[in-house]
């Protein structure tokens, strides 16, 4: 990623990685989680670990599939991360 986007690119590429896997793991460890929300939580981290471990070995920027899984994984977790209560989409239907 350093030789085609950059250094700053690189750098900020970790950043928002480390930050998500570091408030992730905040959030399992935390007491206010479900069991079904922490195996959630816990196979986004796991998933989204394999396909950064495999991007090491082949490139799965570009490809638009991965990029949908990606995408999606990310933001199953930030919902879970953030604690997003899904009792209020219950109560109007």
């Amino acid at each position: 990623m350093a030789a085609t986007s950059g250094v700053p690119a690189l750098a900020a590429w970790l950043s928002i990685w480390l930050s998500w896997f570091y408030l992730a793991f905040r959030r399992i460890k935390s007491d206010s989680m479900t069991d079904p929300d922490r195996s959630h939580l816990l196979g986004c981290i796991l998933a989204i670990s394999a396909v950064l471990v495999a991007a090491v070995f082949q490139c799965y920027y570009t490809d638009l599939e991965n990029n949908i899984c990606w995408s999606l994984l990310t933001i199953l977790g930030v919902q879970i991360i953030l604690g997003k209560d899904t009792s209020d989409l219950e109560e109007r239907n």
